[in-house]
């Protein structure tokens, strides 16, 4: 059980590092607007930019499904031990990680579903 509980932290600790580099991504998308509002050369073309926030809208989904399923690890433990106030915890810490893989599926999916070329694609970061 023990090991589990270090494995599932483990999964958290290269989540919350992937996350820092979608955070990265973010960060460097965000300035590649300012320098086209600025009218200054961009660090991306209209083509590359779709794709990059394609990619990172992507890998955040796939960090939202690590943290469900460490949720979802966390609360069967805590349930299997007896540990009633933590169990309460985890079931709120899954419900939050539940919703937020919900807000993340829709942001992943409404660029396909109303492609637009003539507009940006919003660049969306979700803790």
């Amino acid at each position: 059980m023990k090991e589990e509980e270090v494995r599932l932290i483990d999964i958290n600790l290269y989540g919350s590092i992937i996350f820092i580099f979608k955070i990265v991504i973010s960060i460097l998308l965000t300035y590649n607007d300012k320098l086209k509002l600025l009218n200054k050369k961009p660090l991306f073309n209209k083509e590359n930019e779709k794709t990059i926030t394609n990619i990172s809208n992507f890998i955040l989904l796939v960090i939202a499904l690590v943290f469900v399923y460490t949720a979802y690890r966390e609360y069967k433990i805590n349930r299997t031990k007896g540990k009633i106030n933590s169990t309460k915890v985890s079931f709120i810490n899954l419900i939050v990680n539940e919703a937020q893989l919900i807000l993340v599926i829709v942001i992943t999916i409404l660029p396909f579903i109303f492609p637009d070329d003539d507009e940006e694609q919003p660049n969306i970061l979700i803790p």
